[in-house]
């Protein structure tokens, strides 16, 4: 899948530059860099600030990611020490040049939008609930578990309050780390 979205002619003087973002679906890496370019232009573009564009390529599978960069690692001058998700280029006129992943294309949308730091906060307050979240359903299991070991509960009970407690710390520990 490609998306486009249009460069946004605003701005005096500064050059048209479009951010390519490749990456594949469910890479938590690629999702943020997306969140974030797509969050970056919309402000730029509401604020007036530069003139930004994004391109998204998104792959299906982590296989059919990585046959892709290393397909056009020569074409897009990536790296052959680059192996991760997202891989992030700018285009410039008929410039390419090769950014890197999310940190440094976070770095080069700054440097382009003229030193301006993006926050989302719509992004950082789910981060934050993600958090406070999967520490909350921690705590419950393990307060579960204590109470369990010191309460007079037959051997059957505890031993079929352990899969609850097991999977919601699995669980808990999947929202804190996004694995």
């Amino acid at each position: 899948m490609t998306e486009k979205v249009s460069p946004l002619v605003i701005g005096v003087g500064a050059p048209p530059c479009v951010y390519n973002v490749a990456g594949y679906k469910g890479c938590p890496f690629y999702e943020r860099a997306t969140t974030h370019a797509r969050f970056v232009c919309d402000e730029a573009k509401r604020l007036g600030v530069a003139i930004v564009g994004l391109e998204i390529q998104e792959f299906e599978t982590r296989d059919t990611y990585f046959e892709w960069l290393n397909a056009n690692r020569d074409e897009l001058k990536i790296p052959n020490a680059f192996k991760t998700s997202p891989a992030v280029w700018k285009q410039t006129s008929e410039v390419s040049s090769w950014v890197g992943g999310f940190e440094q294309m976070e770095f080069f949308l700054q440097v382009d939008t003229g030193g301006r730091i993006w926050k989302n906060e719509k992004a950082t307050k789910a981060v934050k609930f993600r958090v406070v979240s999967g520490v909350f359903q921690i705590l419950l299991a393990i307060i579960l578990g204590v109470v369990l070991c010191f309460a007079q509960s037959s051997k059957g009970i505890r031993v079929i309050a352990v899969a609850p407690m097991l999977f919601g710390t699995m669980t808990a520990g999947q929202v804190l780390f996004g694995s």
